[in-house]
C-alpha cells in the first residue's frame, strides 16, 4: 500500500480499460445465456442480420450497436426485439460500451481522507510536490488490482448479496456499478435477473451520459425521465411514449437498443472525460479508518480528555485553592482571639469590628470544612455530568443509525411490494394507480432514508468532534440498543441515599446552618428590631424553605423516574411484540395480496406500523437506559456541581 498519498489536484484518473478487459468483457453480448457456460453470449458481428428486427424501430440502433460489439442476438439468428432485457444483461451492455469506449475512472475528493496517510515526523524525504506523484502511484496500484478477474468478482459480491448464482454476470455489474450508471437498490441487493424498467433505463442512460443527479430538479422518476427525454433516447421507440406511457413496465429489448444507439455519442464523450466513483464504491475500494467504541469507553474517554475534562480539572484546582483561602481566614481569625486578652479593651473592640469574632471563627471552619469535605463530591459531580452527556450522545447515535436501518429495511420492503404489484399489474391483476400509488410509497421511503442518513452522519460528526476524533474516522458503536440490565436499588432505598448523598442537598443544609451562625451572631449585639436583625432571619427562614423544597421537588422526581421507568418497561414488552406480530402481518398480507386475497391498504397500514412500532421501540429503550443512568446518579452525589465562592 502507498503511503503518504495527499490530495493535490482534487482528481485522479484510473484507467477502466485494463480492469475490465481482463474480466473478459470484450466478449459483448446481452442475450439471455442458455447455460453459465454461455453466460457472455455470442459474438454476432455486422454481416449478420437478425431475421426478426427488419422493417422495425429498432433496426439501425441494433446493427450499429452489433456492429459495435455492443450486443448480440441469439444463436438461432433472430433478436427479439419484443423480449426483456435483465439488469445483469444492462449491466453486461454498458460494461462493455465503456470498454469499447476506454473509459476513465475518477477518485472525488471525498476519496481523499480515505487515503493511508504517512504518520506525522516520518522522515520520508518526501516534500509536498511528491504527493501528486504518491497519488498516481496509489492510483495505479488500485487500478491493477481491480485488473484481475477475481478482484472484479471480489467487488461485485462485496457490493451486492445476490449475485452468487450470477457469476457470468459479476465483472460486468462490477464494472458498471464502478462507474455509477446501473446501480443496486440499496440494501446490497442488486436482482441481476429483475427486468429494466422504462424508468431504470432512462436513469442508466443518463448516468452514462454523465449528467449527475445534483443537476437534476424534481424527484425520482420525474428527474431523469425529463433529462432522458433532452437527450432524445426516446425517439424512434415502438409502443412506448414518456408522457403517456408507464414507466414502470419492463422495457423492450429493441427498445433498449433505441435508447443506448440516441445516448451512443453522450456516453462515448463522458467516458473519456472520466467517471465518478460513487461513495458505496469508495468505501470498498478506500474503507475510512474505524474506532470500536463501546458506552464504558466512550464514557472513559470523554472523562480522561477533551474540554470537559480539562474543565473538570480546572475547577477541581480552583476548589482547592479556595479551601486553603477558607483555612487561612479561619487560621487568622483563630490566632487573633487567642491574642485578644492580651490587648487592651480598646483594641479588643477594633479588633472585632473588624470581623474578629467566635461566630466569624465558627462561620469560617464550617466554611473551610464544607469545601474541604466536597472536593472530590464536585469533581465525582463533574465527572457524572460529563458520563451523563456521553450516554446520551452515544445512544442518540447508535438510535440515528439503527433508525437509517429501519428506515432502509423499510424501504427494502417497499421496494418488493412494488415488484409484487408491477407483476399483478403485467398479469392485468392490478391497475396503473396501484403502481404509481407504491412507486410514491418508495419515493417516500427512499427520502425518508436520505433523512435518517444524514441525521445519523451530522449526530456521528458530532461525537467525533466531542471525542477528538479526526473527521474521516468511522465510529463502531459496540454496545447494542437494548436494555440495560444494570441494576438500581428500591425507591426507599434510592430515597434514603439520595438524602445521604446528594451534593445539591448537601449545600442548602451548609447555607441553612450558615444563615444560623448569622443570626446566632446577631441575636445579642443587636436589636431585634434593627434591619441588619430582620434580614438575618429572613435569611434563614428562606434556607429552611429552600431545603425544604428542593428535599421535596428531589423526592418527586424521584419517585416518577420509579412510575416512568416502569412504563417504559411495558411499552418496550408491548412494542416487542407488536412487531413481532406485524412482521408476520406485513408478509401474510403480501402473500395474500399475490392471491388477490388483501388490497394494498393493508400492506401500506402493516407497513407503516412496523416501521412506527420499530422507531417506538428505539425510542423507548434509549428512555428506559437514560432514566436508569439518571437514577443512578440521583442517588449519588448527582450531576450538579456547587460553587464555593
Amino acid at each position: 500500500m502507498v503511503k503518504n498519498v495527499k490530495q493535490r489536484s482534487g482528481r485522479w484518473k484510473l484507467r477502466l480499460t485494463a480492469a475490465v478487459t481482463a474480466a473478459g468483457l470484450c466478449a459483448a453480448s446481452f442475450a439471455v445465456p442458455v447455460c453459465a457456460a454461455d453466460a457472455a453470449g455470442s459474438s454476432d458481428t455486422a454481416e449478420r442480420q437478425y431475421s426478426d428486427i427488419r422493417d422495425e424501430t429498432c433496426e439501425e440502433a441494433v446493427n450499429f450497436l452489433s456492429e459495435a460489439q455492443i450486443l448480440s442476438g441469439y444463436e438461432d439468428g433472430t433478436f427479439r426485439p419484443d423480449g426483456r432485457i435483465t439488469r445483469a444483461e444492462a449491466a453486461k451492455m454498458f460494461a462493455v460500451l465503456l470498454t469499447e469506449s476506454d473509459a476513465a475512472l475518477l477518485l472525488p475528493e471525498s476519496a481523499a481522507e480515505r487515503l493511508p496517510q504517512e504518520e506525522e515526523g516520518s522522515a520520508d524525504g518526501k516534500t509536498e510536490d511528491d504527493s501528486g506523484n504518491e497519488a498516481e502511484k496509489y492510483a495505479q496500484q488500485l487500478a491493477v488490482s481491480m485488473g484481475e478477474e477475481s478482484s472484479m468478482r471480489e467487488l461485485a459480491l462485496s457490493l451486492y448479496d445476490d449475485l452468487e448464482n450470477s457469476v457470468w454476470a459479476q465483472p460486468y455489474i462490477a464494472a458498471s456499478s464502478l462507474c455509477g450508471i446501473v446501480n443496486g437498490y440499496g440494501d446490497r441487493i442488486f436482482r441481476p435477473q429483475g427486468n429494466i424498467t422504462y424508468n431504470e433505463l432512462a436513469a442508466i442512460c443518463v448516468r452514462a451520459a454523465g449528467i449527475s443527479a445534483r443537476e437534476l430538479t424534481g424527484s425520482w422518476p420525474d428527474n431523469y425521465v425529463r433529462a432522458a427525454d433532452k437527450l432524445g433516447i426516446y425517439e424512434g421507440m415502438k409502443e412506448f411514449d414518456p408522457e403517456t406511457g408507464d414507466g414502470s413496465e419492463a422495457a423492450s429489448r429493441g427498445n433498449t437498443a433505441i435508447a443506448v444507439y440516441h445516448a451512443y455519442e453522450k456516453i462515448q464523450e463522458q467516458a473519456q472525460a472520466g467517471y465518478e466513483i460513487p461513495e458505496e464504491v469508495i468505501s470498498v475500494l478506500l474503507p475510512l479508518p474505524e474506532t470500536e467504541l463501546s458506552l464504558e469507553e466512550a464514557v472513559e474517554r470523554m472523562q480522561t480528555g477533551g474540554t470537559q475534562a480539562e474543565a473538570a480539572q480546572m475547577s477541581r484546582r480552583s476548589d482547592e485553592a479556595i479551601a486553603a483561602g477558607y483555612q487561612d481566614t479561619a487560621s487568622s481569625i483563630s490566632d487573633s482571639l487567642d491574642m485578644m486578652k492580651f490587648l487592651p479593651l480598646e483594641q479588643q473592640y477594633q479588633l472585632q469590628q473588624s470581623g474578629v469574632t467566635k461566630y466569624n471563627l465558627e462561620l469560617a471552619q464550617l466554611q473551610r470544612d464544607f469545601v474541604r469535605e466536597n472536593i472530590d463530591n464536585n469533581y465525582e459531580a463533574d465527572m457524572n455530568q460529563i458520563e451523563q452527556s456521553t450516554i446520551q450522545l452515544y445512544y442518540g447515535l447508535l438510535q440515528a443509525e439503527k433508525n437509517a436501518k429501519v428506515c432502509e429495511e423499510t424501504l427494502a420492503s417497499e421496494r418488493r411490494t412494488l415488484e409484487l404489484v408491477r407483476t399483478r399489474y403485467e398479469l392485468g391483476d392490478a391497475s396503473a394507480i396501484e403502481v404509481k400509488t407504491q412507486e410514491n410509497s418508495v419515493a417516500a421511503a427512499e427520502d425518508s432514508l436520505v433523512q435518517a442518513e444524514n441525521t445519523a452522519e451530522s449526530a456521528g460528526a458530532n461525537f467525533r468532534m466531542l471525542l477528538g476524533l479526526d473527521s474521516d474516522t468511522q465510529i463502531v458503536l459496540t454496545t447494542e440498543l437494548k436494555k440495560t440490565d444494570l441494576e438500581i436499588p428500591s425507591l426507599s432505598e434510592a430515597l434514603e441515599s439520595m438524602l445521604e448523598n446528594n451534593l445539591e442537598l448537601k449545600y442548602y443544609d451548609y447555607l441553612t446552618e450558615v444563615t444560623d451562625i448569622q443570626i446566632r451572631s446577631l441575636r445579642y449585639t443587636t436589636n431585634h428590631s434593627s434591619t441588619a436583625y430582620k434580614n438575618a432571619e429572613l435569611a434563614y427562614d428562606q434556607a429552611q424553605m429552600a431545603i425544604s423544597q428542593m428535599t421535596e421537588a428531589k423526592e418527586t422526581s424521584l419517585r416518577t423516574s420509579y412510575e416512568e421507568l416502569s412504563a417504559l418497561e411495558s411499552q418496550i414488552s408491548r412494542y416487542e411484540s407488536l412487531i413481532d406480530l406485524t412482521e408476520s402481518s406485513l408478509e401474510l398480507a403480501k402473500v395474500q395480496y399475490e392471491n388477490g386475497l388483501a388490497t394494498m391498504s393493508e400492506i401500506e397500514s402493516a407497513q407503516l406500523t412496523l416501521t412506527q412500532s420499530q422507531q417506538a421501540l428505539m425510542s423507548a429503550i434509549v428512555a428506559y437506559n437514560e432514566a436508569v443512568y439518571d437514577i443512578l446518579f440521583e442517588t449519588g452525589v448527582g450531576t450538579t456541581r456547587i460553587s464555593f465562592s
